[in-house]
């Protein structure tokens, strides 16, 4: 069989960042739930941030079986399709809005430490609220995935009137309804999970610049 590039990409490529990014993140959480990082304000979030991001590798997973064993989770039934492209979408954007959140902590703690806002920041009761927000809000954000991506069965022999026959011949595939309902959330998961973080991370790199000029 000729090795393509995108089966190169499935046999060595993915296994590759599966393994880096499960070893990465395990070794992220055990560095961090050290007894020496116990005073660290970011701790508990740094190691939720490693749990989620460890999760998120689910859709490499199922990228590589499906190509190299021809196993697709997310086409074995409505459910499993619903269910677990909501879920990669919804995990997505929490990690990103969590570096959001440490990096305005860290910015409060250094730049005004004994402030009402810098102590607040500092609260493990504070953050686990801004963390099930986050959680909750992305949840709720994401809703729509759930009624619009379906599995849909694409049949390989149409003149075939037999129910059965039809679909032993057919194959499925776990998208979206149509282009436009695509294209609108596309927009929608872009928005939540790169645009607003990158303009919070930007507009805090320009106010510690201001400040430390």
């Amino acid at each position: 069989m000729m090795l393509t590039w995108e089966r190169f990409l499935s046999l060595y490529y993915q296994p590759f960042l599966i393994i880096i990014g499960l070893c990465g993140n395990i070794l992220s959480f055990l560095v961090f739930n050290r007894k020496k990082f116990n005073k660290l304000a970011t701790r508990g979030i740094l190691m939720l941030i490693a749990i989620i991001d460890a999760f998120c590798l689910l859709q490499i997973i199922d990228h590589f079986f499906q190509h190299c064993f021809g196993y697709y989770l997310r086409r074995e039934s409505h459910f499993t399709c619903k269910f677990f492209t909501y879920l990669i979408y919804a995990f997505g954007p929490i990690s990103a809005w969590l570096i959001v959140f440490t990096s305005i902590e860290r910015f409060f703690s250094i730049s005004m430490p004994s402030s009402t806002i810098g102590i607040v920041f500092k609260r493990r009761s504070f953050q686990i609220k801004i963390c099930l927000f986050i959680f909750i809000f992305n949840m709720i954000y994401y809703t729509p995935f759930l009624i619009f991506v379906e599995n849909k069965c694409i049949n390989s022999n149409n003149n075939n009137n037999n129910s059965n026959e039809t679909m032993i011949n057919s194959k499925y595939c776990c998208d979206f309804r149509d282009t436009e309902i695509q294209q609108i959330l596309s927009l929608i998961d872009g928005f939540n999970s790169a645009i607003v973080p990158f303009f919070c991370h930007a507009t805090q790199f320009n106010t510690n610049h201001s400040i430390n000029i």
